[in-house]
């Protein structure tokens, strides 16, 4: 995803990639199963088989938005 990122000059793309804590989950140590992406104070995300976004997390300045398989199910605003 970055080199490909680099190749189309799409700077703001590798930024965001960088700024992510990545944790990996396999299951027997091989298979990847799930991915946890954390940005802090910005995004929060769960990834399954490195495809399928199971849940999101947005935080705002003024409110938090909370997705599900892609559907917002939450806004809390603070």
């Amino acid at each position: 995803y970055t080199r490909a990122a680099i190749i189309l000059g799409q700077i703001d793309k590798i930024i965001i990639t960088l700024s992510y804590k990545h944790k990996r989950y396999k299951l027997f140590g091989v298979l990847p199963v799930a991915k946890v992406l954390h940005a802090p104070k910005q995004e929060y995300k769960i990834i399954l088989f490195d495809a399928i976004t199971l849940f999101k997390c947005v935080r705002g300045q003024y409110k938090d938005d909370f997705y599900v398989c892609g559907i917002k199910v939450l806004q809390v605003t603070h």
